[in-house]
């Protein structure tokens, strides 16, 4: 019994230290586009600075991402995307929240962040390290 036991506790921890550490990030269902139901701020701490977005979903289901331009720009400029829901969706408001970070040695005063209603420029709160 106790050799049986010491055989499926073996098994079982071998499996699960198989398990990949860092799993691939997982794909969004749905629809992607500009989200416009977001309000934005932004703190820069040493060499991170971190955008925040947060807001409301008429229906659940939403998944939120603020997404850094390819342009070569600085400071980088994001865009605030949703990927709507496919199927059957709970029919209540729901909160969302997300951030981003770059790092920069230099002092970032505003960040452009586009959305479904525009571009906002986002001012910069510095705090110290």
């Amino acid at each position: 019994m106790i050799k049986c036991w010491l055989i499926c506790s073996l098994a079982l921890l071998g499996s699960v230290l198989a398990q990949p550490q860092n799993p691939p990030p997982r794909s969004h269902p749905g629809t992607k586009e500009l989200c416009g139901e977001a309000a934005y701020s932004a703190e820069q701490s040493g060499e991170t600075v971190t955008i925040h977005a947060s807001g409301e979903h008429s229906t659940g289901g939403f998944s939120v991402a603020l997404e850094q331009s390819a342009d070569p720009v600085f400071p980088p400029e994001f865009a605030m995307y949703h990927w709507k829901p496919q199927g059957v969706a709970t029919q209540q408001i729901s909160p969302f929240k997300t951030s981003a970070t770059f790092k920069s040695k230099q002092q970032v005063d505003n960040i452009k962040v586009i959305d479904a209603k525009g571009a906002h420029e986002v001012k910069v709160k510095t705090s110290k390290k």
